[in-house]
């Protein structure tokens, strides 16, 4: 069984976890969450005119990530 993992895929995740260590003192202040930072970001990231990644349910890369 071979799992091909997509780098930009890695990458934003990666980039997500990055921000979220940099600004999240801030945010719990303003009780904003990590789960609820990880759903935006997520949303942003694969969804709209920012659209980072493109990915299915099926894909190895989120079985991979998962």
């Amino acid at each position: 069984m071979t799992h091909d993992l997509d780098l930009a895929a890695l990458a934003a995740v990666s980039a997500c976890v990055v921000v979220w260590g940099l600004v999240s003192a801030r945010f719990e202040r303003w009780n904003v969450s990590a789960p609820i930072a990880f759903v935006a970001l997520g949303l942003v990231v694969t969804h709209g005119p920012t659209t980072l990644i493109h990915f299915n349910l099926h894909s190895s890369t989120i079985r991979s990530l998962a």
